[in-house]
């Protein structure tokens, strides 16, 4: 028998399916408590294919029914689709597509504001009024490259790896001249120079907690501050 004949043969002992419905919850759930959506109406063999937001349910695949969704999510209202192929008893197939709202209780975290630099703030007016003297045709990519490196900073400044007051100084420096010429920027980078003496001066410092911390907001500060030369 060909793997065709096979298959009609296969699909035609396919008992027919009801309508295709999704069993959920009927009232709102708690946030990251398991959601188990089961679809309904299926007959054996046949397949179905869940949409949901992929962002933010987590999915558990494991232990439960093959026509089941079981997740966890944050707050928010959710739309899931099911789409069901279906083989009746005669070999006719069908799609059938249903959906369903879940809504998951809690309170919705705001979406973050960026907070623009102060203007008051002197390292910002300092490096705005430096940066208007600096050539005009790359100050504003070098500006951009060099905010870049101290936003990426402050999570350097969280890697376990990085050990040293030193360390952490020394990875930023390669970051500068892989990405700013050594001639671009001068007065800028001399006037961050005194914001980076938080760090102290001895390069085998250890980077404990505290230094951290005060490093994330130092560096945090500077790339705010280069961002707005503009």
């Amino acid at each position: 028998m060909t793997r065709l004949a096979l298959l009609t043969a296969l699909l035609l002992s396919l008992p027919a399916s009801a309508e295709l419905k999704i069993a959920a919850p009927a009232k709102p759930v708690p946030a990251y408590k398991i959601v188990r959506l089961k679809a309904e109406g299926m007959a054996e063999k046949s397949g179905i294919l869940w949409r949901y937001d992929k962002k933010a349910f987590d999915v558990e695949k494991k232990g439960y029914g093959p026509y089941d969704l079981v997740f966890v999510a944050p707050p928010g209202t959710y739309t899931v689709e099911a789409i069901a192929i279906k083989v009746a008893a005669d070999g006719t197939t069908t799609v059938e597509e249903t959906s369903v709202e879940v809504t998951v209780e809690g309170e919705v975290p705001p979406a973050p504001v960026p907070v623009p630099p102060s203007p008051t703030d002197p390292l910002t007016l300092d490096l705005k009024a430096l940066f208007q003297a600096e050539p005009p045709a790359t100050r504003a990519k070098d500006a951009a490259s060099l905010a870049g490196i101290y936003r990426a900073a402050t999570i350097i400044a969280d890697d376990a790896k990085v050990t040293t007051v030193g360390k952490l100084n020394e990875l930023i420096a390669e970051a500068r001249k892989a990405t700013v010429a050594d001639t671009a920027l001068v007065p800028l980078r001399k006037r961050i120079a005194p914001e980076l003496a938080i760090l102290g001066t001895d390069a085998n410092a250890q980077l404990v907690p505290l230094t951290r911390d005060k490093a994330k907001v130092v560096f945090a500060r500077i790339a705010t501050s280069l961002e707005a030369c503009k």
